[in-house]
């Protein structure tokens, strides 16, 4: 189910330009941290198809399960059910309609047990299904039966219709049959469960990068079911997720969700999936350092060594720390603004700026020197590792689109359809952007194990 391996806020910086006070950069720190921990919401809608074939089969053996045994009526009877046919099924709204082929056979016990009726009855069942405080609740009805084959006990080769009989059966016994149903439905659907089940998945990251320092972390907070309907030859039901998605080096503490369950009416088709990046600026810097930190440029009395770099930011700015010695011997500040260029999908540093902190003026050669440096090495190494970190999370859902079998018997596939970012905010030493991934995607249920769903109460 690692379907979701996984991905807007408001500009901090566009919050301080609408307050007339002037903040202190302690009060502008807070600001922003305030802001950044609003986490976007992501809407993404799994309709699940079940083929006609593995429904029957599913349906035949909750039959049999049920009845197949046989039960032992009053007036001293024994009555086992086979689902002779295919089942038809009718979906609308939170409503399903079946109707059931079913063979009974009907006999004596004692003595007589070998004696045997054998009819064949078409019951009509409706179930209504909805949720309530978190609990999956159904409604079952028997609406209506037939007989397509009336039950006959033959006794020493004499036919004895025993319609009759096998009417008062179905009759008495209908209430009793409706609240089997619902009761394996509820068994079947424990949204306790299944909300125990999801909290332990939730735990772990979806998605690592490669030197396992950064991950994507998720938390739903509301699972709700669409309407039902019939396309295909296939039962689809529509499930909608509401998930909030972080990319760290920890899971954030106000990653938190009650989770909880409803029904829709309607649910929109195709999916918006957003990931909230707070990549640590020492974690950037880490991947520069080897690149640059102790490297010499230029040559003879131009030569400049880079003994440290620390990168930071602020508001929209990344900031670059240079300690320098040789042709300049002092501590250099460059400033670059991060920006996603939509049409080729990347991200760029633009409006670099210079300027010294410590040291001497610049000459005109060692202002050239240290321009090419910016934009040659440190420039082009940070966005280098800042597509590196986009691309390989395009390529994580790309990947789970791609016919993922996520358990046995269960396939997702999907597409794609483009992605973008904005927002893109320096705080608290961290990199803030939003990621937004607009995707389809649907699960394709081949086989369900009914050893987990037949339990015996």
């Amino acid at each position: 189910m690692k379907l979701i391996g996984i991905l807007t806020v408001i500009l901090g910086i566009l919050l301080l330009t609408q307050c007339n006070k002037k903040m202190s950069p302690t009060e502008i720190e807070n600001q922003l941290s305030t802001e950044y921990t609003r986490i976007p919401i992501s809407t993404l809608m799994i309709p699940i198809s079940i083929g006609s074939i593995e429904l029957n089969r599913v349906v035949n053996e909750i039959v049999k399960y049920s009845i197949g045994e046989g039960i032992t009526l009053e007036g001293g009877y024994k009555c086992k059910a086979f689902m002779s046919n295919d089942l038809n099924i009718q979906a609308i709204g939170n409503e399903l309609k079946l109707t059931l082929p079913i063979d009974l056979e009907i006999s004596p016990t004692g003595n007589f047990s070998n004696i045997k009726a054998i009819g064949e009855l078409e019951l009509q069942i409706c179930s209504k299904f909805d949720i309530f405080q978190n609990q999956f609740l159904s409604k079952s009805e028997i609406t209506n039966y037939k007989w397509n084959k009336k039950p006959v006990l033959k006794v020493l080769g004499v036919p004895i219709p025993i319609e009759g009989i096998a009417n008062q059966i179905v009759k008495k016994y209908k209430l009793e049959l409706q609240k089997s149903i619902d009761d394996y439905i509820h068994t079947s659907v424990d949204l306790n469960k299944i909300k125990s089940k999801l909290y332990a998945y939730f735990i772990d990251p979806f998605y690592s990068t490669e030197d396992n320092i950064i991950h994507l972390y998720s938390s739903p907070s509301e699972i709700a079911l669409g309407p039902f309907k019939i396309q295909n030859d296939s039962l689809i039901i529509p499930i909608l997720f509401y998930l909030e998605n972080v990319i760290a080096e920890q899971r954030p503490i106000e990653l938190e969700n009650k989770l909880a369950f409803s029904i829709r009416p309607y649910v929109e088709d195709g999916s918006s999936f957003s990931i909230q990046s707070r990549v640590p600026m020492n974690y950037l810097s880490l991947l520069i350092k080897e690149g640059i930190e102790n490297q010499e440029f230029g040559s003879g009395i131009s030569k400049i060594k880079i003994n440290k770099i620390d990168l930071g930011g602020q508001g929209d700015q990344v900031i670059v720390n240079l300690k320098t010695s040789g042709a300049f011997n002092g501590l250099l500040e460059m400033r670059f603004i991060p920006q996603y260029d939509q049409a080729t999908k990347m991200i760029s540093l633009s409006e670099f700026t210079l300027k010294s902190i410590e040291g001497k003026r610049f000459e005109k050669t060692i202002l050239a020197l240290l321009k090419n440096i910016a934009e040659s090495k440190i420039k082009k190494m940070l966005q280098s590792q800042l597509n590196d970190l986009l691309q390989e999370n395009v390529m994580s859902i790309t990947d789970m689109l791609n016919q993922h079998e996520i358990i046995p018997g269960m396939i997702i596939n999907g597409q794609l359809l483009d992605y973008s970012i904005n927002h893109f905010q320096i705080a608290n030493e961290r990199m803030f952007f939003n990621i937004k991934y607009s995707l389809n995607a649907g699960l394709k249920i081949y086989s369900i194990d009914t050893k987990n769903i037949l339990q015996k109460r």
